[in-house]
């Protein structure tokens, strides 16, 4: 707290702030508003009106306009413009309607949170903060359009106001912070602003968002984070910019009527389950990250990024830039009929194509380490090529593959893993004299 001098008087002393700024605090009332007054010291600040709250929550008009100003109490031939709305404002209230004026720049904390009988917000051009969980759980609020003039959206902001339905973003956002959307189930359109300049989608930003259809994403955008669109099981359509940096984990999971999916070049990094149980996904046109080259440890691809698309057809080609397949990236993909190994690869992870409806493979000779169970189950395989170099044939390699009558064993190989072959259809095989080992 500001220190007070200790040379009273019985006028009012300003106290001493760190900051540039110095503010008298004065609470008024006029029409059933209580304000503040924060008067500034600077002659090039002008000094501006916080709206704290209603005097009586039983005389709150259910149709509420923020006013442009509001008078000095101590000076009545003086109006002040009316800049904020102050933290917990008007949480739990039971406001209808609400149009802000035209000098409102910032709405506070949990500013109208919990107000569940909120139909209709209109925001003014100008406004340039929302605060975390400004209008949270506002069950009723059916659309909103955000201005163009808004650069900051904090976390939770308008998280689960379930009847909100269209969501319009307005150029100047620079990002979408953690869980803004999350758990509007009724929202159907999103658009973005043609001009937009998102950068981010924050974590869980639009999570359960099960109405969602399409989403075409602005080309300013770099950065997917976790779980932004998990569980969002409309959602059918989305198209990727180039400029894409990043996918995190899971942020596609469970959006079960993704078809396909065309990645940019641009992309560094594929997260973990980012698109995992997408059961309608059919056609991986592009993997991207073609143009990734020269960036330690990129691109990146995590585990289990098609886990469980188990309508995922065709072939789908792993880039020249990729070094490691990481485990389970195909797991139980079982209408996967091929795939197309990229030069930059050296290493398949464990259980990489398990349950895969792989008929062939080519395993080139630039791959020096394939993890266990790799194609274990992959009841269509038929034919696999191994690399001339390899050494070690790892456990439960190719288990239960009920198709696979023969293989070649390169020349080089010294170990045969545990189970590498058992229960699966091997008619013959040669072991070369290299091999010092069979599990």
């Amino acid at each position: 707290k500001p220190e007070i001098p200790s040379t009273a008087s019985c006028t009012m002393r300003k106290p001493v702030l760190p900051a540039f700024l110095l503010f008298i605090a004065s609470t008024a009332l006029n029409a059933g508003f209580l304000y503040e007054i924060s008067e500034a010291d600077s002659p090039t600040v002008s000094p501006f009106v916080t709206i704290t709250g209603w005097d009586a929550p039983s005389t709150l008009p259910e149709n509420l306009t923020i006013p442009d100003t509001l008078p000095d109490p101590n000076d009545p031939n003086r109006d002040i413009p009316v800049e904020r709305i102050a933290d917990y404002a008007f949480q739990d209230s039971s406001l209808v309607s609400v149009v802000f004026g035209n000098n409102i720049s910032r709405i506070g904390l949990n500013a109208f949170k919990g107000s569940e009988s909120l139909e209709t917000v209109t925001l003014n051009d100008g406004l340039e903060n929302i605060q975390s969980e400004a209008f949270r759980d506002c069950k009723k609020l059916s659309s909103l359009t955000l201005p163009e003039s808004l650069e900051h959206v904090s976390s939770g902001a308008f998280y689960g106001c379930t009847q909100l339905a269209s969501v319009s973003i307005g150029e100047r956002l620079i990002s979408l912070d953690s869980e803004i959307f999350s758990n509007c189930s009724n929202l159907a359109s999103l658009t973005f602003s043609s001009d937009s300049q998102i950068q981010s989608i924050g974590v869980n930003c639009f999570y359960n968002c099960s109405s969602l259809t399409a989403v075409s994403l602005p080309a300013s955008l770099r950065y997917i984070y976790e779980s932004a669109f998990l569980n969002c099981r409309k959602l059918a359509g989305v198209s990727f910019n180039e400029g894409l940096l990043e996918i995190h984990k899971a942020a596609f999971r469970s959006c079960s009527l993704i078809d396909q999916i065309d990645l940019p070049s641009t992309l560094q990094y594929l997260g973990e389950q980012s698109f995992a149980s997408c059961t309608g996904l059919s056609t991986v046109v592009d993997l991207g990250m073609s143009g990734v080259s020269g960036i330690p440890d990129k691109p990146f691809l995590g585990n289990r990024v098609f886990d469980g698309c188990r309508n995922l057809s065709g072939t789908v080609i792993i880039p020249n830039t990729v070094r490691i397949i990481p485990e389970k990236m195909f797991y139980n993909c079982g209408a996967l009929t091929g795939v197309t190994i990229g030069s930059g690869v050296t290493e398949i992870g464990p259980s990489a194509f398990y349950g895969c409806g792989l008929a062939s493979v080519v395993i080139p000779d630039h791959v020096s380490n394939i993890g266990k169970a790799a194609f274990r189950n992959c009841d269509s395989l038929t034919q696999i090529q191994l690399p001339n170099n390899l050494t070690d044939l790892p456990e439960e390699f190719a288990y239960d593959a009920d198709s696979l009558q023969t293989i070649t064993l390169p020349p080089s190989l010294q170990t045969i893993g545990k189970s590498s072959f058992a229960f699966s259809e091997l008619a013959s095989i040669v072991i070369p004299n290299t091999v010092a080992s069979i599990g």
